[in-house]
């Protein structure tokens, strides 16, 4: 869990310091497919932007977060090959 909630605090980083807060708040809800509370027509709605492009933003949250959760399991592993495996166990954790 720490390493997730390492994750996303590095994620919002990125996001604070590019002037996206407002961007970020309003996405880390739609981060898991599973945890989307609000239509993305809603959220749209809300930062006055298209649908089309809260789904790009959405996807391009997910690549990012997934970039800084690989650079995080690096600095645990001895070699860059087991970066896949130690994500997929870590997310087998977590799964029914």
């Amino acid at each position: 869990m720490t390493l997730l909630e390492q994750t996303m605090k590095l994620l919002q980083e990125e996001y604070v310091t590019t002037g996206r807060t407002k961007l970020f708040e309003a996405l880390q809800g739609l981060l898991v497919k599973e945890d989307a509370r609000l239509p993305y027509a809603e959220v749209a709605a809300g930062l006055n932007l298209t649908e089309a492009s809260v789904k790009m933003a959405v996807h391009r949250m997910r690549m990012r977060y997934r970039e800084i959760l690989k650079a995080q399991i690096a600095q645990t592993v001895s070699s860059p090959s087991e970066i896949e495996e130690e994500i997929r166990l870590l997310f087998a954790a977590f799964g029914p």
